[in-house]
């Protein structure tokens, strides 16, 4: 583990380049034409495998980051913390509008069912603004649906060039 000292930063700061190394390294021989397809297919599965567990690690930051967030994703749809390594953005996302049951709604839209309706469980981007000018309209059809809050989406970029 790493502290915030000189000497735990200095050695997290060696740490961090000698794994770029090595995995750069890795990816360089799986991408070599002359590599053998038994190491490129060990190569891949690794590197696969640990892309899975980086990413579940850092889950959990990505959540601290959601609630910081917060209460500046109310005003604005967007929120930006720029680091010593990078920057991190947090971007709030649409709800979803779930479709309890299609029948009703069908009934209710009619012909312009279609033109509303992405599958039969999910509303397409825009239609409740279309429908908002029918207000009677679009509080039936709200009725019918189950909202649901997204979370927002956080992305994570490197100074770092290479990647």
């Amino acid at each position: 583990m790493y502290g915030t000292d000189d000497i735990s930063m200095k050695t997290y700061r060696k740490d961090r380049e000698t794994l770029r190394e090595v995995v750069e390294g890795m990816v360089e021989t799986l991408n070599d034409a002359d590599t053998p397809f038994g190491l490129k297919t060990d190569l891949a599965i690794f590197l696969w495998d640990m892309s899975q567990k980086l990413a579940k690690a850092v889950e959990p930051t990505k959540e601290i980051v959601r609630q910081t967030a917060s209460p500046f994703l109310r005003d604005e749809g967007e929120w930006v913390y720029n680091t010593d390594g990078g920057l991190i953005k947090v971007s709030r996302q649409r709800a979803n509008y779930l479709i309890n049951d299609a029948e009703p709604l069908r009934r209710l839209l009619g012909e312009s069912f279609n033109s509303f309706v992405d599958t039969k469980h999910n509303l397409k981007r825009g239609a409740l603004e279309k429908l908002r000018e029918d207000y009677d309209l679009y509080r039936e059809v709200l009725s019918h649906l189950d909202v649901r809050e997204s979370k927002p989406r956080v992305s994570l970029r490197s100074d770092d060039l290479n990647n």
